[in-house]
This record gives structure tokens, sequence and C-alpha cells, in this order.
């Protein structure tokens, strides 16, 4: 998938891709291409995990996302509040928007199951800046937690050979075979 440059302007993601398809990866050579924010404008509940508490209070205190119900959930942020706001989402009509932690994520899931709703029929599941989880799984062991829950085997496979290499040319020609209903795309500039 190719991004375009025109007079010193970059498209956006979503001017090619207008939604995120399911099992798919995203490998993006570039940065700031609006992938996030397509998630979180996009017509369906979506539960991203950010790597880590400061880019979740940023994205969620955004003036162009003030209209986009974005909850942050990281430490301090406990299962009641997140049901609560789950069922004024539900009540309200707005699509659920949650950014967590990947330590945190087990309070969504929480949160989900308390509510008799299934988080993976319900909501479109983002790993966002997922090379942090390559960088940070030393240190972070708690880091690949919503991969247990959300991930089937291949896919957990996959991150698995992303941890242990980290060369483009071998996840190209690896991932069909370890993934075969998962797409890789790889974005890059024209």
């Amino acid at each position: 998938m190719n991004i375009n440059q025109e007079n010193g302007r970059i498209q956006y993601l979503t001017e090619i891709l207008p939604e995120i398809p399911t099992n798919t990866i995203l490998y993006k050579k570039l940065t700031g291409l609006g992938a996030t924010y397509g998630e979180l404008k996009a017509n369906r509940n979506s539960v991203i995990i950010e790597p880590n508490k400061p880019v979740i209070v940023g994205k969620c205190n955004d003036p162009k996302h003030s209209m986009d119900n974005l909850f942050g959930v990281y430490e301090g942020v406990y299962t009641d509040k997140i049901i609560a706001y789950i069922e004024k989402s539900i009540r309200e009509k707005k699509h659920i928007k949650i950014l967590t932690t990947p330590e945190s994520f087990r309070k969504v899931q929480d949160a989900f199951e308390a509510m008799e709703m299934d988080m993976r029929f319900e909501c479109f599941l983002l790993f966002d800046e997922c090379h942090k989880i390559v960088k940070d799984v030393d240190y972070r062991a708690n880091i690949i937690l919503p991969m247990d829950f959300s991930l089937n085997a291949s896919i957990r496979r996959w991150f698995q050979l992303l941890l242990s290499v980290s060369q483009t040319r071998v996840l190209k020609n690896r991932s069909s075979k370890l993934l075969p209903s998962t797409r890789l795309s790889i974005i890059q500039k024209t």
C-alpha cells in the first residue's frame, strides 16, 4: 500500500484505507499518517491499547477528539468507572472508544464481562505502537497480557517471531505461513 506525497503534503491513511480491516497488521514505515486518529473516528466500538499513560492522556485531552467519547484506562482507573462509561455510551448511543495501557487491559476485560458483553465481538481491538511491545517486553512482562485474551495462537506466534526478528524481509516471507488469515500491509511513501 503506497502513500502519495503531493505539494509537500503526505496522504493520511484514512484517504486510502477508510477503516482498518480486521486481522490486519499495518507495518508503517512512516509516522503521523493518522492510523490511530482514523480508529478514534471510526464508526465502530474500539479498544485501543496504547504503550503508556501519557499517550492516552494526550489523546483524551486533544480538542480534535472532544466529541469522540474517549475514555482512558490506566493505573488509578477502576472497573466500576469503566462500566459506568460503557453504560453511558450505550444509553447515549455513542461508540465506545477506550484507550488503555496493556497493564490495565484486564480491568477493561472485567468491565465487559461484568456487563455480560464479549469484548472480542463488541469492539475492534487496535494495538497501537506495537513496536513498543518489542522494545519494552524485557522489563514490562505484562505488556503482552492483552494478546493472551484477544489473539489466536497464530497471531501470538507472529508476535513471538516479531520479538525475535527485526528484519522486515523475514517478516514478509514468513507472515503468510504463520498467519494465513491475516494480512501484513506495509505502508510506505511512493
